[in-house]
């Protein structure tokens, strides 16, 4: 078996959130950065080529401000935004009239330039500082040593270091009453990523007869699942039930958007002309928007709306349907937890997110920390009640609008508060 890099700190996942704190760094000075550096870190990414760019669409879904502050808060000046791709890229988003749905090549192609610059820095420095292309399936917690060693999915050790930052993000959530179904269930993000499986199922379900489609979720990916597999060949003798535990809402950030559509802007009462609520706080968002108005229209073929309360076990639809599409939200995304004798060690959990202290140390069953090892981003809560920088900032919703690129990037965000614990 190989031997773990030795650093001081590793960070697993580089999204926007796992890159924010070095932009932060980067934006409180050359000396700050270096600091956060110090006794060499490691970046560990599944796919290093998309390093700042992944759940990219999450934190824009939870974006209810200026869409300007997509790119304000990502470095712009030395050692960042010095390549002709970030340059190049970075022209094209300060030109464009704004955003609805980030799901854009443009961002994209942004954030990875600049994310790609990231490695190339940290790489260059001499202190042992690397980044590493792998899936961490496993972390050895050894208090003894205080130390903590990833593994990836064959089991072979990566990184060993004092310290851990995990912004690992989330994953869709199963629903247990779905367990039944498991073999004509798919996740919406099967359908969205056009996972051939999908066309599989479908085939599967029109020679058996079973020539229904149930999607379950009121959220954008619900309804874009909807749009997309109406586009599918195999899909076109299926009718379609999308099963909705809330009311939907259309969402635009600001009223000039809201009225180019021909809209009134509101937190609550139907706009006038809108097929539901228009909401500057929540709902969908340009693809799915238009998705719902077209199936409203009955521009999608046969398609069912149906307000179901949450509970599937006695839902009859499921039992008729060919196959099943679940969009029911998301939950927090980690590696296993393990200590020095390979006993599992237990989280502290809320709604399937990972709670973190005052501090954004993760908090075992017991209630206790796990010193220095840190989770912030996605799939997270706070133990003092939902904040800012919570799970893609939904839970603070409740609150009014938030700007997630402001929480995870900007001036006293998540990233810069990670930092001034980083060197504390």
């Amino acid at each position: 078996m190989s031997e773990a890099i030795d650093v001081q700190r590793q960070h697993i996942g580089m999204g926007p959130m796992g890159t924010a704190v070095f932009y932060a760094a980067h934006n409180l000075g050359a000396e700050v950065f270096d600091g956060v550096c110090a006794g060499g870190v490691a970046v560990i990414n599944p796919r290093l080529e998309s390093v700042g760019s992944g759940g990219l669409e999450n934190l824009a879904i939870a974006t209810n401000s200026d869409p300007a502050d997509a790119i304000r808060y990502v470095p712009a000046t030395p050692p960042f935004g010095l390549t002709a791709a970030s340059r190049a890229a970075r022209e094209v988003l300060e030109g464009m009239d704004g955003y609805d749905y980030c799901g854009f090549p443009e961002l994209t192609r942004y954030y990875r330039a600049v994310g790609r610059e990231l490695l190339d820095y940290i790489m260059k420095r001499d202190d042992g500082s690397c980044a590493v292309e792998a899936s961490v399936a496993r972390i050895v917690c050894d208090e003894r040593h205080g130390t903590f060693t990833s593994f990836d999915t064959h089991g072979v050790p990566i990184i060993r270091s004092h310290e851990l930052v995990l912004a690992t993000g989330a994953v869709e959530r199963q629903h247990a009453a779905l367990l039944p179904y498991a073999g004509k269930t798919v996740m919406s993000r099967s359908v969205l990523a056009h996972d051939p499986e999908v066309a599989e199922k479908l085939a599967v379900a029109d020679a058996a007869g079973k020539r229904s489609v149930v999607i379950l979720g009121s959220g954008n990916s619900a309804i874009s699942a909807l749009g997309e597999l109406t586009k599918l060949p195999e899909a076109q003798n299926f009718t379609f039930v999308v099963a909705h535990r809330s009311k939907f809402y259309l969402h635009y950030a600001t009223q000039a958007a809201a009225e180019r559509d021909g809209y009134a802007l509101s937190h609550d009462e139907l706009s006038a002309g809108a097929p539901c609520p228009v909401n500057r706080v929540r709902g969908l968002r340009a693809v799915a928007r238009e998705t719902l108005e077209r199936a409203q229209r009955g521009e999608l073929g046969d398609v069912l709306f149906i307000r179901f309360d949450g509970d599937l076990r006695h839902f009859e639809a499921l039992n008729k349907a060919g196959i099943i599409v679940q969009a029911l939200g998301y939950e927090g995304s980690m590696p296993q937890m393990v200590d020095a004798r390979q006993r599992a060690i237990s989280l502290m959990t809320d709604a399937g997110n990972q709670v973190v202290d005052a501090d954004d140390q993760l908090v075992t069953a017991s209630g206790s920390p796990v010193e220095r090892a840190y989770r912030v981003g996605f799939g997270v809560s706070k133990a003092v009640g939902w904040e800012v920088a919570g799970f893609a900032a939904e839970g603070a919703l409740r609150k009014g609008p938030v700007n997630s690129f402001k929480a995870f990037q900007g001036p006293g965000g998540s990233g810069e508060q990670l930092v001034k614990r980083l060197l504390s």
